[in-house]
């Protein structure tokens, strides 16, 4: 099986790579988060540079890409962030044919989500996660790109994205409700201490 997080986001990564056994980083060139969120920012192509030799040096497969997707910093941008995320997923199941567990790069799991990974159907992973359009309220989310996608579905999961992509769906549907709908996902998993950084701060189910 292979572990595989994508960025965005790397406020976290280290931390998420050692504690979720992430065997694949996938990084995305054509975007920098905002420093004014609290987020990581690269100020250069030797950060990204800095940051993969470090990742490479813990035997972690590192694979920098970009979805030409940047930063609106617009109303837009929650569209744009569908679109690149949908393109990520794309070039992670061109790239992969194995098991693949997707975990967000600001999400940590713990060794009983990997004990009670035995199954041959799609298993979205359960989060604490802001109930959007709120910007305060946390509840527990099902059906987020925290995923499991048994080698029998990646197939599916890449054509699913590709219409996604190709349709311009990301002004209709969020994506990680799209991908659920599209592979029929019918198991979720809750396992208490899986954490999610929000806004800073870490919440835990």
């Amino acid at each position: 099986m292979r572990v595989v997080t994508f960025m965005g986001n790397s406020t976290y990564i280290k931390e998420v790579v050692v504690k979720n056994k992430i065997t694949d980083v996938y990084i995305d060139l054509s975007y920098v988060y905002s420093s004014q969120q609290k987020t990581f920012q690269f100020s250069s192509t030797s950060d990204v540079e800095s940051l993969k030799n470090e990742l490479t040096s813990y035997g972690i497969n590192v694979v920098m890409t970009d979805t030409e997707a940047p930063c609106t910093c617009t109303d837009a941008e929650m569209y744009v962030r569908r679109y690149r995320i949908a393109k990520m997923i794309y070039k992670i199941t061109d790239d992969i044919c194995d098991d693949i567990l997707f975990v967000d790069s600001d999400v940590i799991l713990n060794d009983d989500v990997f004990n009670k990974l035995t199954s041959d159907e799609p298993i979205s992973i359960c989060i604490p996660a802001l109930m959007k359009p709120l910007t305060s309220v946390i509840f527990d989310f099902c059906y987020s790109t925290n995923m499991y996608i048994p080698r029998n579905y990646v197939s599916k999961l890449r054509h699913s994205v590709k219409r996604y992509i190709d349709n311009r769906w990301q002004v209709i549907y969020p994506v990680d409700l799209y991908i659920h709908n599209a592979l029929g996902t019918r198991r979720t998993l809750y396992v208490k201490g899986v954490c999610h950084y929000i806004n800073g701060m870490l919440y835990c189910l």
